[in-house]
């Protein structure tokens, strides 16, 4: 299910990580799905960004067999306290997805799904106030029950963090 996910909308993490503007969030060249795209397909004629599903922006699988959902924002992330259920429905979202495509069930996929929120701290106005903020105001816990993780991490932490700790 994966490979053939990645041949069809198989990019680098840093491609994937870009904004509209074009800049990248983290360094990675690694090759992940571009979960977004691939649900961009699925709905093609959703012109309302409210009418087609959210998305994580990718899913990386790893050497060891775990699953990624990493959701990239490249700047303040203070507005997590106003949008948490938009994280919520991205994952939710984009889980029902994967179970659909792998015709798996989400007690599988628990035992080794993590979100990963990778932030640029140097695009926000104050790295320490959005990493606190965003770890004080995201209840981790109401995701234990999807996910055998949740992390919040700084782009940098998360660029020298991915060979040991993800791939």
């Amino acid at each position: 299910m994966y490979s053939s996910l990645l041949a069809s909308y198989g990019k680098t993490l840093e491609d994937i990580s870009k904004d509209n503007s074009e800049n990248a969030v983290t360094t990675i060249t690694d090759k992940a799905v571009d979960f977004d795209d691939y649900i961009d397909t699925l709905y093609p004629n959703s012109s309302e960004k409210h009418s087609k599903p959210s998305s994580c922006d990718a899913l990386y699988y790893s050497s060891n067999g775990n699953y990624f959902f990493i959701e990239f924002k490249n700047g303040d992330i203070n507005y997590v306290n106003s949008k948490e259920d938009n994280i919520r429905k991205k994952i939710s979202e984009s889980l029902l997805f994967l179970t659909e495509i792998s015709s798996s069930t989400i007690v599988n996929f628990k035992q080794n799904l993590t979100f990963i929120l990778v932030y640029n701290s140097r695009n926000s106005k104050s790295m320490i106030s959005s990493h606190i903020t965003a770890k004080a105001t995201i209840n981790i816990d109401r995701y234990k029950y999807w996910l055998k993780d949740f992390f919040i991490q700084d782009a940098v932490d998360f660029d020298k963090d991915f060979i040991s700790k993800y791939r």
